[in-house]
């Protein structure tokens, strides 16, 4: 169970990871030792995987951005793949195949990649366009 001051700095980071610990002190009214404290016990917790910015790939000029799952006979092969191209950002192995989540500039670049995709080592594909995000790592957006 997660103390209340781990919450805080969890839920604020998932808002804004760069977000420094003296503004969490002032606005939270918490001493920067105890937060200071608190984010070295998560860390050696290995709660954080990392810090990174969140991308908004609309403003970036990806306009396209779909979620799709795969089913392939050779899954390792697939992973290898995706794992090589541009376009995919995140992949994730699940019970029923890898699920991708992948960003293109336009319609045509997003028509090639399936196109090219769609070779013998993939035996079904199913697709979601998304039209807009809606909540992004703890942030209603």
């Amino acid at each position: 169970m997660l103390k209340e001051t781990e919450q805080l700095l969890i839920n604020t980071f998932r808002i804004n990871s760069r977000k420094s610990l003296n503004s969490i002190s002032r606005e939270n009214n918490i001493p920067i030792s105890t937060l200071f404290d608190t984010y070295n016990r998560i860390r050696n917790k290995k709660l954080f995987i990392r810090h990174y910015p969140i991308l908004n790939f609309e403003s970036l000029g990806y306009k396209i951005r779909v979620f799709a799952t795969f089913h392939a006979d050779n899954i390792d092969y697939l992973v290898r793949v995706f794992s090589s191209r541009k376009v995919v950002n995140n992949i994730l192995r699940t019970d029923v195949g890898i699920f991708t989540e992948c960003v293109f500039l336009n319609v045509d670049e997003y028509s090639l990649f399936k196109e090219d995709i769609s070779n013998s080592f993939i035996t079904c594909m199913e697709e979601v366009l998304v039209v807009s995000e809606l909540k992004k790592e703890g942030k209603v957006i």
